[in-house]
C-alpha cells in the first residue's frame, strides 16, 4: 500500500525548507497526491529521508480556519473583539500612532518584539531594517540559547562546532541534556541506524528517561543541575589518569596547568555525592569517552536555561579539548557560517535605543512604559515568562500594540491592530539553519491566503507613510544577500536552489590568545569566574523542581490548529505522587512563587524523585498557558531562569 502511494506521488521538482527554530531545518520536495500538494522529505543535506509531523502538515496549517486573513482593528482588545478594516486604514493608523510616539517620546518608547517563528533571511532579518533605522528598542534574544553561547565564547571565541558529516564519522555520540528523538529527528535517525549497524555507541546524560535513552549504550541519570560536577569530575579523571592529549594541549590551548590544579577537588567521591551517580558509572562514562574517538558531544539548550547554565555549558565544552578534539561538540553553528547577517538586518543603520532581557519583558514593559509595540514572528503571551503581566500591559489604553501574524495566536487576540502575514509557503525567501551549513532558496508554492502580506512589504509601506525614503529599506534583498554571501556561492544558489555556505575551520579559535582557553581571559574581563564554578540547585525540602520539554506534535504554540492543544500533563515520580496522595490521571494544582495552574498527573518513574516535567506552552485545565508559572527574571549571570523553578504540587 505504501509503495502504491509513493508511485502515485508526482514531484513538482521544487525544494522548500522549513524555516522554524529547529536544529534540522529540514528540506522538503514538493509533490502532488490526488491533486493536492504535499511535502516530502528530501535527502538534502542529511542523506536520509525523514521529517517531523509538524512540517508534514504545514500545507494543512496554511489552509486552517485559524488563519488571520484580513487586517483587523480591536473594538476591545482585552476581550478580543475586532472589526475588519482595510490595509490602507490599518497602515495609516499604525503610521500615525508610530509617528506620534517617535515625535513625543523618542525611539526608546517604541519596542519591537520578534524572534524565530520564521528564520528566513528576508522574513526575519531584512525586515528589521526599518526598526534599526528608527533606533527602536528591542530584546537581547536571550530566552533560548544565549547563556550557553556565552559559555562557549569564553573558551573558544565562537560557538560553532560539528557539522552533519561528523555524525557519520564519529564512533561515539554523547547526548548531554539533548533529546534528538523529539527535537532533531535527522540526528536521531542517523545515530539509531548507525548503532543498528554497530558503527556507533551512544551515551545519554539526562535525569529524565527520554525517547533517546532507548538507544543508549550508557544512560547516566545525574541529579538535576549537577551536570557541571559530572563534567568537571570527568575532566579531573582524564587529567589524573593522564588520558589527555599532551601534544594537542601544548599546541592549541592555554591555561591547562592552572585548570588541572583547580579541578583536583572534583574527585570521584565529591562528584558521586553531588550527582547521585555511582563512582563506577562515572568511570565507565569517562573511559568510554576517552577510548572511542573521534566522538562528539551534543549539548542541549535546556541545561543552560537555569542558574548556573553558562558554567554548565563551559565545563562540558572543555572535555573535547582535553582529549584532542577540535570543537568536538555541537551547540549552535550560526556563527560558523560565513554569511553576514548583520548586513542583511541593517545593524549599521542605527543602534537600538534600548535593549532589554527577553526573559524579563514583563518587568521592563512597566519599567520603561513603552507606548508603541510591534510584534512579529513571536507569540510572547504563549511562550514568554509571566504572560499575565505582559497581557495586562498590552491591553492598556495608552499602549498601541500591532501584531503581524499568520494565525490567531494568544498575542494577536489582544492587539490594537492585527495584520495578516504570509506563511513560508506563500512567499520567496532564503533559509539557513543552525546545524547544517546549507542555504535554500524557498520559492512560494501557493498564493497568499486572504489579504496576507509578507513582513518586508509591510515594513516598506510603513516607511513610506512615515516619509522615509532611505535606500537601505527599499534595496533589493537579493543584492544584499549576494553581497553577504559572495557572488560565486550566490550563483550556485540561484542555479540549484540550494548551496553550501562556507564554514569557519574547526581548528581556528577566536579568543584573545587564538587558542582554546582553559582559563578564560574574556570571563575575567566580564567579571565572571575564570573557571566554571558549580551551583547546587537541588533542595531536599518540600518543593519540587519543574522542567519543561518539547512536544513532538507542536513547535511551541504552533500546530494546535492541526493536532489540538499541547498536552496538559505533569509527569511526576511515583514516590512524590504517593507522598501527596496523587494517582495517575488526577488533577493536580501546581504552585510557583509566580502563579498556579491545574494539570493532569502522569505518575511515572521516567522522571526521578524531586523532579517534575511538563510540556512547554501547554494550556492548563484552568485555561492558562503553563508559562504563567515562570517569573520574568534572569540570574546574576543573565541566564533565563526557565528550567528548574521550584513549585509545590497538591491534589486538586
Amino acid at each position: 500500500m505504501v509503495n502504491k502511494i509513493i508511485r502515485e506521488i508526482r514531484s513538482l521538482g521544487k525544494l522548500i525548507a522549513c524555516p522554524r527554530d529547529c536544529y534540522d531545518t529540514c528540506i522538503h520536495e514538493v509533490g502532488v497526491l490526488n491533486n493536492e500538494m504535499i511535502l516530502l522529505p528530501s535527502e538534502i543535506p542529511y542523506g536520509i529521508k525523514v521529517t517531523c509531523p509538524r512540517a508534514a502538515r504545514d500545507i494543512q496549517r496554511a489552509l486552517s480556519k485559524n488563519r488571520v486573513l484580513y487586517p483587523y482593528k480591536a473594538i476591545d482588545k482585552r476581550t478580543s473583539k475586532f472589526t475588519r478594516i482595510s490595509w490602507d486604514d490599518a497602515l495609516d493608523e499604525i503610521s500615525i500612532r508610530l509617528k506620534e510616539v517617535l515625535n513625543k517620546y523618542g525611539p526608546e518608547k517604541v519596542l519591537v518584539l520578534d524572534y524565530a517563528g520564521n528564520m528566513g533571511l528576508i522574513t526575519r532579518h531584512f525586515s528589521q531594517r526599518l526598526w534599526y533605522l528608527l533606533r527602536a528598542a528591542r530584546t537581547d534574544y536571550s530566552i533560548c540559547d544565549s547563556a550557553g553561547e556565552l559559555g562557549l565564547k569564553l573558551h573558544y571565541g565562537k560557538t560553532y562546532g560539528a557539522l552533519i558529516s561528523e555524525l557519520y564519522d564519529s564512533k561515539l555520540i554523547v547526548y548531554w541534556g539533548f533529546n534528538p528523538a523529539i527535537t532533531s529527528v535527522h540526528n536521531y535517525h542517523i545515530a539509531r541506524n548507525r548503532k543498528i549497524r554497530k558503527e556507533l555507541s551512544v551515551i545519554v546524560i539526562d535525569p529524565v528517561r527520554t525517547e533517546t535513552t532507548k538507544i543508549a549504550d550508557i544512560w547516566l541519570r545525574p541529579r538535576f543541575g549537577s551536570d557541571i560536577y559530572l563534567a568537571l569530575g570527568a575532566a579531573n579523571y582524564i587529567i589524573q589518569k593522564e588520558y589527555y592529549n599532551k601534544e594537542f594541549i601544548e599546541e592549541y590551548t592555554t591555561g591547562f596547568n592552572e585548570f588541572a590544579k583547580w579541578v583536583r577537588k572534583f574527585d570521584l567521591a565529591l562528584v558521586s555525592e553531588k550527582t547521585k551517580l555511582r563512582k563506577q558509572e562515572i568511570i565507565n562514562f569517562v573511559e568510554t569517552y576517552v577510548d572511542l574517538k573521534p566522538n562528539l558531544i551534543f549539548i542541549g539548550y535546556g541545561i543552560q536555561r537555569k542558574r548556573g547554565g553558562i558554567n554548565t555549558v563551559r565545563s562540558i565544552s572543555l572535555l573535547p579539548a582535553l582529549i584532542g578534539e577540535h570543537r568536538g561538540f555541537y551547540y549552535s553553528n550560526s556563527d560558523g557560517l560565513l554569511l553576514d547577517k548583520g548586513l542583511i538586518r541593517g545593524t549599521h543603520l542605527g543602534e537600538p535605543s534600548l535593549i532589554i532581557p527577553q526573559a524579563m519583558i514583563s518587568e521592563y514593559l512597566e519599567r520603561n512604559k513603552f507606548k508603541f509595540i510591534y510584534i512579529q514572528l513571536v507569540n510572547p503571551l504563549g511562550t514568554h515568562p509571566d504572560p499575565e503581566k505582559i497581557l495586562n500591559y498590552f491591553v492598556r489604553e495608552d499602549v498601541f500594540v500591532v501584531v503581524h501574524e499568520t494565525h490567531w495566536s494568544d498575542t494577536a487576540k489582544h492587539a490594537n491592530i492585527v495584520l495578516p502575514a504570509t506563511t513560508y509557503l506563500e512567499k520567496d525567501d532564503f533559509i539557513t539553519g543552525y546545524w547544517h551549513n546549507y542555504l535554500i532558496w524557498n520559492k512560494k508554492i501557493m498564493e497568499p491566503q486572504g489579504e496576507s502580506k509578507n513582513e518586508l512589504d509591510v515594513q516598506r509601506e510603513i516607511a513610506r507613510r512615515l516619509g522615509l525614503d532611505h535606500k537601505a529599506i527599499f534595496e533589493d534583498p537579493l543584492e544584499v544577500i549576494k553581497n553577504s554571501l559572495g557572488e560565486s556561492i550566490f550563483n550556485k544558489l540561484m542555479k540549484k536552489g540550494y548551496a553550501e555556505i562556507p564554514y569557519l575551520p574547526k581548528g581556528r579559535y577566536q579568543t584573545y590568545s587564538k587558542k582554546i582557553e582553559f582559563k578564560s581571559q574574556m570571563a575575567l574581563e566580564l567579571g565572571l569566574e575564570e573557571f566554571p564554578e558549580p551551583i547546587d540547585l537541588f533542595s531536599d525540602g518540600g518543593d519540587l523542581i519543574l522542567v519543561f520539554r518539547a512536544s513532538f506534535m507542536h513547535t511551541h504554540t504552533q500546530f494546535e490548529e492541526i493536532y489540538g492543544p499541547v498536552p496538559k500533563i505533569l509527569y511526576i515520580n511515583s514516590k512524590d505522587a504517593e507522598k501527596r496522595n496523587i494517582e495517575n490521571g488526577d488533577k493536580v494544582l501546581v504552585v510557583s512563587d509566580n502563579n498556579e495552574v491545574i494539570l493532569i498527573a502522569k505518575v511515572t518513574d521516567n522522571v526521578p524523585p524531586g523532579l517534575l516535567v511538563a510540556y512547554k506552552s501547554a494550556i492548563s485545565v484552568d485555561g492558562k498557558r503553563i508559562n504563567v508559572l515562570i517569573p520574568g527574571r534572569v540570574s546574576n549571570q543573565k541566564e533565563p531562569e526557565i528550567n528548574g523553578i521550584r513549585v509545590k504540587v497538591f491534589k486538586a
